[in-house]
């Protein structure tokens, strides 16, 4: 609408500007409005040439502006609209997985308060319920960093870590899940230590391990393994899950893309938790190289300093 307003109004100024031009030649032509010889007067047709090329100059320069500025617009427009679509699409995914643990405890509580199962089936039935909301604080986690990374108040403040420590907390966090698609996790640790933010670490190797685990069939295993490359430590996370063909590895790298993803057990997931994870990479001086192939596995090769000062 705005836009056809702008044309409408430009093509007044040029009908003014090009009456005022047939007024300014003509003027105080009582006789002979048409003779050729005054028409032609040099003097007078450049500076009516310089008038009029000034104006249209003008006038291309306001369109061009005004056109660019309206591009730029649309676009930002778009990856804000996208980016809360994501938003809303990412809250869904955790609200659902949020719900669940709360709303098995409070089944649980009720069942004791009305006398349904007696205290030792509410220790085991409390039990579970503690190991499902061990994720889901790590999720709220994780989810308050992101928040903070868009509200441009995310920086690094990187610490020794312990890598082997950090990896058995994660994978304690993530015991049922794997258990429960009886996966077998397999680690070797020949590098023991990273320099890097000690919670970025556990946000970039949760969601990659999360991921092999989530990817992976049931009955199969995951390779996790550490050791020492030039001046940084290599972290790498193989499975013989699903696989990710070359454009979904490409998305990964691209924080304006996300994509719907969906586990060998049916797990909803999105593109944006590993994307969030290469920007805390590059923030730490961290590198990452996938390998994957659809249907037969992918291999997270992550790489991350071994002391402070060391960027590539």
């Amino acid at each position: 609408m705005k836009n056809k307003i702008f044309r409408i109004l430009l093509l007044i100024v040029i009908f003014l500007l090009i009456t005022s031009v047939i007024a300014f030649l003509f003027i105080d032509r009582k006789y002979d409005l048409f003779g050729l010889s005054d028409f032609l007067d040099t003097e007078r047709m450049v500076s009516v040439l310089i008038v009029i090329f000034f104006v249209f100059g003008s006038l291309f320069v306001c369109c061009f502006f005004k056109i660019r500025k309206n591009k730029v617009f649309n676009q930002s427009l778009e990856r804000l609209n996208k980016a809360n679509d994501d938003k809303s699409r990412l809250i869904n995914i955790l609200s659902h997985d949020i719900r669940e643990p709360i709303k098995t405890f409070e089944t649980i509580l009720n069942a004791s308060e009305k006398g349904y199962i007696n205290k030792s089936e509410f220790i085991n039935h409390s039990k579970y319920v503690k190991e499902r909301l061990g994720p889901v604080q790590v999720m709220v986690d994780e989810l308050l960093y992101w928040s903070m990374d868009q509200l441009g108040g995310l920086k690094s403040n990187p610490f020794p870590v312990n890598i082997e420590r950090e990896i058995d907390q994660i994978l304690f966090q993530l015991e049922q899940t794997y258990k429960d698609k009886r996966i077998k996790i397999i680690k070797n640790f020949e590098s023991k230590n990273a320099y890097l933010d000690p919670n970025h670490f556990k946000i970039i190797m949760r969601n990659i391990i999360h991921n092999s685990i989530k990817y992976s069939r049931e009955n199969s295993i995951v390779h996790i393994n550490s050791q020492i490359e030039g001046n940084k430590v290599n972290i790498s996370v193989l499975d013989f899950g699903q696989g990710m063909t070359e454009d979904q590895i490409q998305k990964i790298f691209n924080r304006d893309v996300s994509f719907d993803t969906v586990g060998t057990d049916g797990e909803v997931g999105k593109g944006v938790g590993l994307a969030f994870c290469m920007h805390l990479l590059k923030m730490n001086n961290g590198q990452v190289k996938i390998n994957s192939r659809k249907g037969e596995g992918t291999n997270f090769r992550i790489y991350f300093p071994i002391r402070p000062g060391q960027v590539d």
